[in-house]
């Protein structure tokens, strides 16, 4: 092999960055859920996923997004329920109508 074909060869590498997912972890087992009914190719989703993030962070530092382990009180946090609102208005004569 000629050192021309070996430098094109070595231009040609490709960098390779696994993803786990620890299934014992209720977010991750259901990260992993999602990734396998979205997708079949998890590195093209990936790699389209971080474009997007890379297009739409107007930091272009990954800022938006925390990195580690997010706290148990975000992960599976309630939405407080609403608070019921009279339903009065100072027009209001109080009289009956029938």
């Amino acid at each position: 092999m000629s050192e021309n074909e070996n430098k094109k060869r070595k231009e040609k590498t490709v960098e390779k960055a696994p993803v786990n997912f620890n299934l014992k972890d209720k977010q991750e087992a259901q990260l992993w859920e999602y990734l396998n009914r979205v997708s079949d190719n998890h590195s093209q989703y990936f790699k389209r996923l971080l474009y997007l993030e890379m297009r739409t962070n107007p930091n272009g530092d990954g800022s938006f997004y925390p990195v580690g382990p997010v706290p148990q009180t975000q992960r599976e946090q309630e939405p407080e329920p609403e608070e019921e609102k009279e339903n009065f208005s100072a027009d209001d004569l109080g009289g009956i109508v029938g």
